[in-house]
This record gives C-alpha cells, sequence and structure tokens, in this order.
C-alpha cells in the first residue's frame, strides 16, 4: 500500500451466489490484502445499502471504494443497479467492476454504456480467481485516484 492508500480497501460485492463470495472472501485471505468486503445479494440490497433505506435503514450509510457487481442476480439485476447508481449524483463516482459469468460481446458493451469502470469474467479456477483479485485490488488501490469518500 503507498502512503495515500486507505488503512483498509473497502469493496461491496453485490453477488447472489454464495460460493462466488465465499472464493472472493478465500481470494482476498490469500493475497493477504487489507480488504473489508461487504456483500450484499442483489441489485436492490446494493441501493438500498448505498443509502441505507430498505432493510439497511438505521445503519449507517456505506462508501465503498469499489463495487463489484454481477450482472444476473434475482429479484433486481446488475445492470438495473448500475443503471441507476451511475445516475444518482451522490453514488455515480464510485467505480464499479462488472463481475459476472457472461462474457457475451452485447452484455460487455451494455455495462460500459451503463457506466461501468471494468468487466471482469469469474475465472475458472481458483489459482486464477486468486490472481484476478490480487491484480484488481492492487489496482484500484495502489494506482488508480478515487474520489474521496
Amino acid at each position: 500500500m503507498n502512503a495515500k492508500s486507505p488503512a483498509f480497501f473497502h469493496i461491496c460485492m453485490a453477488d447472489d451466489d454464495p460460493d462466488d463470495v465465499r472464493l472472493a472472501q478465500e481470494a482476498l485471505l490469500q493475497n493477504d490484502l487489507p480488504v473489508q468486503l461487504t456483500h450484499v445479494h442483489d441489485g436492490q440490497d446494493l441501493l438500498d445499502i448505498l443509502r441505507a433505506k430498505g432493510r439497511f435503514s438505521g445503519q449507517e450509510r456505506i462508501q465503498p471504494h469499489l463495487i463489484l457487481l454481477d450482472l444476473n442476480m434475482h429479484p433486481r439485476d446488475g445492470r438495473s443497479a448500475l443503471k441507476e447508481i451511475k445516475s444518482d449524483p451522490q453514488l455515480s463516482a464510485i467505480p464499479i467492476v462488472i463481475y459476472t459469468t457472461s462474457d457475451s460481446p452485447p452484455d460487455i458493451y451494455d455495462a460500459y454504456s451503463l457506466g461501468a469502470n471494468c468487466y471482469i469474467t469469474k475465472p475458472f479456477s481458483f489459482v486464477e480467481l486468486s490472481n484476478t483479485f490480487d491484480v484488481l485490488v492492487r489496482f484500484w488501490m495502489n494506482y488508480a485516484k478515487l474520489p474521496p469518500a
């Protein structure tokens, strides 16, 4: 971590697959990254936790450094959440990395056209996943210039 990096890096992960969340947590631990991972199950939970509404009302609003967003979730998918986040002036500056199983060119195009900052297809092996998370987090934590929280 460089001198300007936070003591910990906060990632909010929206994914309805508990195995993918568990593997992400294991990859972060394996790489010894100073990351706080908050997990929500779908796009609506993501919006609600960012705004401290719905089942998260009464809690302090979170301001993650980065959002990992799956596209294919139910009941609210990542596309609609991405569109709403990027159209909200209070949330639009949060970088969003699409982290999904789809490598469909229309999905990739749509994600970027809706304001995604990066698009990653979920790796098939844990070694590749661990390497992906190591590079991804270190890039956003140490090199990317993020807006103030």
